[in-house]
């Protein structure tokens, strides 16, 4: 029996004993993370399966320990201040077209990381707004 999820919702805000969270690719429903989804918690790495298009308000604020994501080709928006991991170290972003940020503080209160999307889209996303702040921490995905 396959199950269908439809969302998470706030059910791992402030969890600090998980560090990833593979069981997302069962909520085959949900289309969008939660608002607040892992805020304050101890999550690490995470990928984010392709029924998922946009990140919500504040879905990774405050991770201070998440070091890679992985976004996939579906990816429309993230939402804002979605991040504030100062430990990131690798963004990957598999949509051609950049990603809507909203208010342009998506990526509040993190340090420098690299961001790694389609080569084809490589030029598009360092004069994206929003994106091309961090013009210079842009790469094409090396697969």
């Amino acid at each position: 029996m396959q199950y269908r999820w439809y969302s998470i919702g706030t059910t791992f805000q402030n969890n600090t004993q998980i560090t990833t969270f593979d069981e997302i690719r069962y909520f085959t429903k949900m289309t969008s993370m939660p608002a607040n989804a892992f805020r304050s918690s101890s999550l690490q790495r995470m990928t984010v399966p392709s029924n998922i298009t946009s990140l919500g308000q504040s879905s990774f604020r405050s991770t201070a320990s998440l070091v890679s994501m992985d976004l996939p080709a579906t990816m429309t928006s993230i939402g804002d201040w979605c991040y504030g991991a100062s430990a990131m170290q690798s963004l990957t972003v598999r949509a051609t077209t950049p990603p809507t940020l909203v208010n342009n503080s998506s990526f509040a209160s993190m340090g420098t990381f690299n961001i790694y999307v389609p080569a084809e889209s490589l030029d598009t996303y360092k004069n994206a707004s929003g994106w091309k702040s961090r013009a210079n921490n842009i790469f094409a995905i090396d697969d």
